[in-house]
């Protein structure tokens, strides 16, 4: 033991001489990766603790003289180090021994989600910030889903919250290509949400986010005139895809858009539109309405099998 952890702080010591200050903290996160295979190894098994330790302290100093500072322009090379520190995180994060009950592999991998995160702020425009957020919220729920690890999950969840107010508050806001960002975000949430079980809460938790952004994307690039019709077609879209995909969720978000539609058109079209938009609007959720009634009617028997 006492070997061990001299020749561990003689390591940190070279480290800490040697490398750049700028560089210090994803250094150590390297030593100690060097020093947990070592210790899975035997060689000896002390090397393990003593790793988790280092990756800790190293993890501290990425924060403070990477992340805290950090700005998404400038020179590139201080704007990859929290990416490396983030795939030294996820690899302490595989490495993990299974004996230390999951706490280090769900800490690295928190670590290597906020390492990563902030990298992709620094490293991407800010147009493409919200899908690569979105993105890496799906990659997230699908380790969490094919490995059963929980924390992988949550850390999608919460990524994909942050995704949503990005698009909402910076996308939507004036950037130079909203749809194209707005769509790639939806696209994620959808696809996380095919990939949840039936009736469970992170299914209706994506499903809520695709449909929100996908209304407030019509909100700010439809003209008012249309905006009453575009939610309408929406609506009639996510309860035509509920059937097929046998999805409850999908079908209530559909209804509920349509009746939002409905109220819309009777609190405010009637007092704030001009009379031949107003009448368009009518016209088109009129029909919208009728044909999503004789569907029903016409294929009662067959809709009844995917309630």
């Amino acid at each position: 033991m006492a070997a061990s952890l001299a020749a561990t702080l003689a390591m940190a010591a070279i480290v800490w001489c040697v490398l750049p200050g700028d560089y210090l903290g994803l250094g150590w996160m390297v030593s100690a990766m060097v020093l947990l295979e070592l210790g899975l190894r035997g060689l000896p098994v002390e090397f393990c603790r003593q790793a988790y330790a280092v990756a800790a302290g190293g993890a501290v100093t990425v924060l403070y003289s990477n992340i805290l500072p950090i700005h998404n322009d400038g020179p590139l090379a201080p704007r990859l180090i929290p990416a490396g520190a983030a795939l030294v995180a996820y690899a302490i994060a595989a490495r993990a021994r299974k004996e230390e009950s999951g706490r280090v592999r769900d800490l690295a991998s928190v670590a290597g989600t906020a390492f990563l995160s902030a990298a992709l702020w620094a490293l991407l425009r800010p147009a493409a910030v919200a899908p690569a957020y979105a993105l890496l919220a799906l990659a997230l729920l699908c380790a969490g889903l094919h490995w059963k690890l929980s924390w992988f999950r949550w850390q999608s969840y919460a990524l994909a919250a942050l995704a949503f107010a990005r698009c909402w508050a910076i996308n939507f806001a004036g950037a130079a290509d909203p749809v194209l960002a707005g769509a790639a975000v939806i696209a994620c949430f959808s696809g996380a949400q095919l990939l949840t079980a039936r009736g469970g809460r992170p299914r209706l938790y994506y499903s809520l986010l695709a449909t929100t952004l996908l209304a407030a994307l019509l909100y700010y690039r439809v003209s008012g005139s249309l905006r009453t019709v575009a939610w309408g077609m929406e609506g009639v879209a996510l309860l035509a895809s509920g059937f097929p995909l046998r999805d409850r969720v999908l079908r209530l978000s559909g209804l509920a858009l349509l009746l939002a539609c409905i109220l819309k058109l009777f609190v405010w079209d009637l007092r704030h539109l001009e009379t031949l938009p107003r009448i368009l609007s009518f016209l088109v959720l009129g029909l919208l309405l009728v044909a999503v009634s004789w569907v029903y009617t016409r294929f009662r028997e067959r809709v009844q099998r995917y309630l």
